[in-house]
């Protein structure tokens, strides 16, 4: 059945495309009119005309370009080989930019079918002008059913399903699409909310968070323990996690993970003019972002491409009758600060929170220590829950740079990550070692709790602190390990460990080329006088008099004579900051 992609447009509606594309380096091997350069194993290879029409059929990446310009970028989600090999599904990903705008569309989750249409539709837009639109596609979207079957409720194990597909998992489990593990849940769980992670902890592991036999709200496993544990050799909460959706910069994060092959669910809040009226969870396929603002900027993010499991239910109990529904909700900051959209029905849809699976591939890690019983209903397990390191006395953070001879505050909380309780000492080795093994910390910690319950999202211990005196400049790998010795038998010991890299460095003046202290006209003179090759090359001197970070050259000279005329400039002469390297 072909079905229908749906962009919900007002964002994107009726685009007339006299398409100005977003430029690539040309090649010489690209040549005019409509061309694509696919690139695997053996190179890279044009195609051109029909040929270039037909690369979905057989490429593992390319870049589709109309008169030298180039106007899509296509990406195979798995490699090929290994697809065929495992066999994972043949999944791609797009980006192009919007016309005349700075508005970069990226776009994942899409069969060969849906990347030979947009590139139609780019191809036709560009060519006559006509409107971008999208129409008769396959895409990932399983749905709900209308009639009263089991499944009203579980809009959250929709997008479970979907996401679990995207990234290679479910196939890896014997899985043909995500419509038949959606299936699956709806058979062993009862007609209730839940969060996705509960979808996670029960597939990866059989396991039950907030253990769902004693709730008395929220979906219920029907055969517990028994059921579930497709991957029993995995964490579940090695491969996936959840985090809040609070600024900018958590919607930077999203972005990242999609371009990294992440499968991505929102948790959304519905809200009316009379408050709140429940929760739902969506599917993320894509982002619009308006690459002329920083990632910090609200205004970066224009709109998110999702499927929803409620979008087309149909009166069947057969859920792969249902229309495919992609749909793209422009985003506006509503009075919280917080990224919005219009919802169907008049309600507004409030981003919550996005629970994030990695993709599946040989290189994941996974438990290999035999003595670990790999059993999260039957044992308690142990896991890192957060780990902070600052230099300042708020230490519930987490920085990655800091100045040399500073004091640094580090610390960590401990989860339990199981459905049975832990009640013995939590013992904790910490350690700090520089990129050249000099240990500068090492202690054991042990924490007394009387109890850590099952899994809960808020279970876990009080977060314990250390700190160490006058750090010098180097490379440095903070790591934790909880129950370091296996005293006590986990389901899993590979999720006991958690390590930061981080960084710390002198600091200098930039602009102060001699490191006097202060900004001077003799800094622009020796810069003048390197670049003359009158003197020797200093890497930190260079650094020093590198403005506009470009590279040491005769505009910086002209921008550190300029700051001492107060004839103002975009960069800090004269303000501290850190070398990259020590």
């Amino acid at each position: 059945m072909r079905k229908i992609i749906s962009f919900l447009l007002v964002f994107l509606t009726l685009i007339s495309l006299s398409f100005t594309a977003f430029t690539a380096a040309e090649a010489d091997i690209v040549t005019s009119g409509v061309c694509a350069v696919v690139t695997d194993e053996s190179g890279k290879t044009v195609l051109s005309g029909t040929e270039a029409e037909e690369v979905p059929d057989v490429f593992n990446e390319y870049e589709l370009y109309i008169d030298k310009e180039q106007v899509l970028s296509v990406g195979a989600q798995f490699d090929q080989s290994a697809a065929a090999a495992l066999p994972l599904p043949q999944l791609y990903h797009v980006d192009f930019m919007l016309p005349d705008s700075t508005v970069q569309i990226y776009l994942t989750g899409l069969r060969s079918d849906n990347v030979e249409e947009i590139q139609t539709r780019i191809v036709e837009a560009y060519s006559g002008g006509s409107s971008f639109d999208l129409s008769d596609l396959t895409f990932i979207d399983t749905e709900k059913t209308s009639i009263p079957d089991g499944d009203e409720n579980l809009c959250w194990a929709a997008s479970s399903s979907n996401i679990l597909y995207s990234t290679g998992w479910a196939a890896r489990a014997g899985f043909a699409d995500e419509d038949e593990l959606f299936d699956l849940f709806a058979e062993n769980f009862t007609d209730d909310g839940l969060h996705q992670e509960n979808a996670m902890a029960w597939f990866f592991n059989g396991a039950a968070l907030k253990n769902n036999q004693l709730l008395n709200s929220g979906a219920g496993i029907r055969n517990y323990p028994g059921s579930g544990g497709y991957f029993r050799e995995y964490a579940y909460d090695k491969v996936s996690g959840y985090t809040s959706i609070h600024d900018p910069l958590y919607m930077n994060s999203m972005y990242e993970k999609l371009i990294s092959g992440y499968g991505l669910s929102l948790g959304i809040t519905l809200e009316r003019s009379s408050g709140v009226n429940g929760s739902h969870a969506i599917t993320l396929w894509g982002m619009a972002v308006d690459l002329s603002y920083d990632i910090s900027d609200h205004k970066r993010y224009k709109g998110i491409l999702v499927s929803d499991s409620d979008s087309h239910m149909v009166d069947d109990p057969d859920r792969r009758n249902a229309d495919r529904i992609l749909s793209y909700y422009p985003l506006y900051v509503n009075r919280f600060k917080r990224f919005s959209f219009d919802y169907i029905l008049g309600y507004t849809a409030v981003l919550d929170d996005c629970e994030y699976l990695l993709p599946y591939s040989r290189n994941v890690p996974r438990e290999t220590d035999l003595s670990a019983s790999r059993d999260k209903a039957n044992y308690p397990d142990l896991a890192l829950f957060r780990t902070y390191l600052t230099d300042t006395n708020n230490t519930f953070l987490s920085d990655t740079l800091f100045e040399s001879g500073c004091n640094l505050n580090f610390g960590y909380d401990v989860c339990s990550a199981a459905d049975k309780a832990w009640r013995h000492p939590i013992k904790t080795m910490r350690t700090i070692v520089s990129s050249a093994g000099e240990v500068l910390f090492s202690d054991v910690d042990t924490i007394t709790v009387p109890m850590l319950s099952g899994i809960k999202y808020t279970e876990y211990t009080d977060p314990r602190f250390s700190s160490v005196e006058n750090v010098p400049a180097g490379d440095y790998t903070l790591t934790y390990t909880v129950n370091p010795d296996h005293d006590y038998t986990e389901a899993f010991y590979y999720n006991n460990t958690a390590s930061v890299e981080f960084k710390v460095r002198d600091s200098y003046i930039i602009g102060d080329y001699d490191n006097n202290g202060e900004v001077e006209v003799i800094d622009a003179t020796l810069i003048q006088r390197r670049l003359e090759e009158f003197i020797d090359a200093d890497p930190k001197a260079e650094e020093r008099g590198d403005v506009d970070e470009n590279g040491l050259d005769i505009i910086d000279v002209t921008l550190i004579q300029r700051s001492l005329s107060d004839l103002g400039i975009p960069y800090e002469v004269g303000t501290k900051t850190l070398y990259t390297e020590i």
